[in-house]
């Protein structure tokens, strides 16, 4: 077995100070798409000259489609070098693992499908009666 270089950490924060390490590299790519469909009917009726009625309805549907495929990789606790910035919380500009098993590495392949669909239905009725003009 070879020796092992000692990890280098540049600019390493004090304890207590905040940091981000991620612990998994994501890379996927998605398709979408999209149908929305919206509509609206109102109706007014006066029967009278002190009636007026509106009936009103409207419908919006909107369907959402999703293909996405993924590839992922575990970062492991085998770090060799790592550089951090000047950030109010430290996040890593150089990060380099150094495998020091020869096991193989965690990778994950996804394929996913969504389908999402809103659908708004309303409806409202306005009545406004003037019974007589000195009505108040």
């Amino acid at each position: 077995m070879g020796r092992i270089k000692p990890i280098q950490i540049i600019n390493e924060p004090e304890l207590g100070e905040l940091r981000s390490l991620h612990s998994d590299l994501r890379y996927f790519h998605a398709d979408r798409e999209r149908t929305r469909i919206n509509s609206q009917l109102t109706l007014q009726w006066r029967p009278t000259d002190t009636l007026t009625s509106t009936v009103d309805y409207t419908y919006a549907k909107q369907d959402i489609y999703e293909n996405r495929s993924e590839l992922s990789a575990w970062m492991d606790t085998y770090k060799s070098d790592i550089a951090f910035d000047d950030a109010s919380v430290y996040t890593p500009t150089l990060y380099w693992e150094e495998r020091r098993e020869q096991n193989p590495r965690d990778i994950g392949l996804a394929l996913q499908q969504q389908n999402q669909v809103n659908k708004l239905e309303s409806l409202g009725l306005n009545l406004v009666w003037q019974p007589s003009d000195q009505f108040e």
